[in-house]
């Protein structure tokens, strides 16, 4: 199906959502796991985990991260590790909600107000990206458990782009006219030495 790019002006209910830290990645740019890289005197995973706290009651770690994890933070491994792909189906599968938030670990700047706007626009799709400057970033966006069997069917076929996927749901790419302002920084994602040397430099 081809993604709507219409939005309501209006503020329905937002849904009962989950929140899901995608924490699977090898870090080969990075060169160390990017999960407990620190800023500010807490890992990525950390400040992530209180951002997404702010908008959901629960949040889980995919991928077999018993070091992220906590009693009230749970982790998963996944069936198909390697990708995030594979960690969208773990958060989808194991999260106690129909729609959760996914969202990289390499992500510290993550906004609370884009997440619930996102989360404004869930009514007739099965999942809701934001599109920036450099178009749809998929590891920062809402999905329905109803995406399960094509998530798996793509992962079973050996099809592991997350961007491949798009065009096969019902998807509201929703672009930054709305968003909060700062929404840049929020969308960061922190791949390179560099990337954190001017994380660090900037705030």
């Amino acid at each position: 199906m081809k993604g709507s790019r219409l939005e309501s002006t209006a503020e329905p209910d937002l849904p009962d959502l989950s929140g899901a830290i995608l924490a699977q990645g090898n870090s080969l740019r990075m060169g160390r796991d990017k999960a407990t890289l620190r800023w500010r005197g807490q890992t990525f995973a950390a400040r992530i985990e209180k951002t997404l706290r702010t908008v959901v009651h629960r949040v889980l770690i995919a991928g077999y991260r018993p070091d992220l994890a906590s009693p009230a933070t749970p982790c998963y491994p996944d069936r198909y590790p390697g990708s995030a792909l594979g960690g969208l189906h773990t958060a989808l599968g194991n999260a106690p909600t129909p729609w959760v938030f996914v969202v990289a670990c390499d992500m510290p700047l993550l906004d609370p107000g884009l997440i619930r706007h996102l989360a404004g626009l869930c009514s007739g799709a099965r999942a809701v990206i934001p599109q920036g400057d450099r178009g749809p970033d998929p590891l920062c966006g809402l999905y329905h458990r109803d995406c399960l069997p094509m998530i798996e069917r793509q992962l079973e076929a050996g099809r592991y782009c997350l961007q491949d996927l798009l065009p096969l749901l019902a998807v509201c790419f929703s672009d930054s006219g709305r968003w909060p302002a700062g929404w840049r920084r929020g969308l960061c994602n922190i791949n390179t030495p560099e990337d954190l040397s001017r994380l660090k430099k900037d705030t």
